[in-house]
């Protein structure tokens, strides 16, 4: 697939329990390029000075204390505000995305390219039932607390992103939004292949001609 100037990147953001990271992992196989999800913490650490280990605790949280209880040494006790962690999640997607075609997944690393030319913005959902059960799959909750489990971490992760995104997760913000109900990774990532092949031929033709063949 190429688009205008042979640059794009994918980014993937997706509901808990979406297996948005199998799709996008499958995806980036299949566009031979390569896929960054917890990597991007590794990058994060790299461009803001803020340890990876720091980024991966509070990974999808907000910063509530001024103060890491559990850091083993002193030099890690103090913690920067969520603004930071979120900023060096944002800096890495956009240092990535400069360097590579590829396909980057939560980390706002939609908002994170807004601007990047070449960009392709997917958002994966799915119903709540069979998110459910990817979840409990996933971590092995005691299906007795899984869902209390499940909603409570639904509602945290929505409020977080959404403070960084006001419009994190509304499909008319994306250029695709996939339903993960049905369909394995492998079939959901060739769905989304046909798109990018369908959006690649547009955007390859001349204006005018594209706007004919939409009419």
């Amino acid at each position: 697939m190429k688009l205008r100037g042979n640059r794009f990147v994918i980014s993937v953001e997706t509901e808990l329990g979406g297996k948005g990271e199998q799709i996008a992992r499958t995806l980036a196989e299949k566009l031979h390029i390569r896929c960054y999800c917890s990597e991007i913490l590794t990058e994060a650490a790299k461009v803001s000075g803020i340890s990876e280990k720091l980024l991966k605790r509070y990974e999808e949280k907000r910063v509530r204390h001024a103060y890491d209880l559990s850091a083993m040494d002193a030099s890690s006790i103090y913690l920067p505000p969520s603004s930071d962690f979120q900023a060096a999640q944002i800096a890495a997607c956009r240092e990535i995305a400069e360097r590579e075609n590829c396909v980057l997944v939560d980390h706002h690393c939609g908002i994170a390219l807004a601007d990047f030319q070449g960009h392709i913005r997917i958002f994966v959902h799915g119903s709540r039932e069979v998110r459910l059960l990817t979840f409990t799959r996933e971590h092995h909750v005691d299906p007795v607390l899984m869902r209390k489990i499940f909603l409570k971490k639904e509602r945290k992760r929505k409020k977080y992103f959404r403070s960084a995104n006001p419009h994190w997760g509304e499909a008319k913000y994306y250029d695709l939004s996939v339903n993960s109900t049905h369909g394995t990774p492998e079939v959901l990532a060739d769905h989304i292949m046909d798109f990018l092949r369908n959006k690649a031929a547009e955007d390859l033709l001349p204006p005018t001609m594209a706007l004919k063949r939409s009419a």
